[in-house]
């Protein structure tokens, strides 16, 4: 699926191991199916409204992650009372969604799903432990709240993928790091970083294996396809991670 174009970073290597590459192409190639999906949802409706593209999008991304991330090897199992399944790479489970419309951005995100919540509550598990659950296997999240393992698989960690979007503009931006979830639903980010996504007309996506950074610099504004891109000439703007710590 790879090229030997597009910079993984410091952060996308640890959690994914030596597929970060191939997950970062499985996301662009989601989105932007998912954002294909959404514009013809909006036209065979005819409604003047953007309901059935945003209704649409939310769940076609989720779906197409987990097919373009099975093409790569990854474990897809399927949490209790959620309506599609997940991918775990490298023991590191994602959870995509869109930014809903009121939002203002990634860092006015709200996770009102328990479904959803109940996931980024996976938190790692210490390997040198020798606490002893028994046969049913349990483990607390940071919180301290029992979590059952068995619905998500393999997994130990889940980090969230958020797209900004519109049925007018496209898929603008895919974030992607570690958050933390309040009781409120509030997202608290620990780490974030933004792919680096450009149009294509080909829909090819490039990526560089070679000399790992520490983040992916800010992409552009696509149309339609979506890119991961490497050259700083294709890239709109310099600054692309930001974090916000819990406090």
């Amino acid at each position: 699926m790879s090229t030997p174009e597009h910079q993984q970073s410091r952060w996308m290597y640890d959690a994914f191991g030596d597929r970060s590459a191939d997950v970062a192409a499985a996301l662009a190639k989601a989105a932007a199916t998912a954002q294909n999906d959404g514009y013809e949802a909006k036209a065979g409706s005819r409604l003047p409204t953007n309901e059935p593209y945003g209704a649409t999008v939310w769940l076609a991304f989720a779906r197409e992650t987990a097919r373009e991330l099975e093409d790569i090897g990854a474990e897809l199992p399927q949490p209790k009372r959620c309506r599609y399944r997940v991918g775990v790479v490298n023991r590191t489970l994602v959870l995509v969604v869109k930014l809903p419309s009121g939002s203002t951005g990634v860092d006015d995100l709200t996770i009102t799903s328990e479904v959803r919540r109940r996931i980024l509550a996976l938190a790692p598990i210490q390997e040198q432990s020798t606490l002893d659950f028994g046969d049913d296997y349990f483990f607390t999240d940071s919180e301290g709240q029992v979590v059952d393992s068995e619905e998500f698989g393999t997994a130990n960690r889940a980090v969230l993928v958020v797209m900004e979007g519109s049925a007018r503009s496209g898929v603008e931006r895919l974030h992607i790091g570690d958050v933390r979830v309040d009781v409120n639903g509030n997202v608290l980010w620990l780490h974030r970083e933004q792919l680096p996504t450009a149009t294509s007309s080909s829909a090819q996506v490039k990526l560089d294996l070679e000399n790992i950074t520490d983040s992916f610099a800010q992409g552009m504004v696509p149309e339609a396809a979506l890119d991961l891109v490497a050259n700083e000439a294709e890239r709109s703007g310099t600054d692309g991670m930001s974090s916000r710590h819990e406090s």
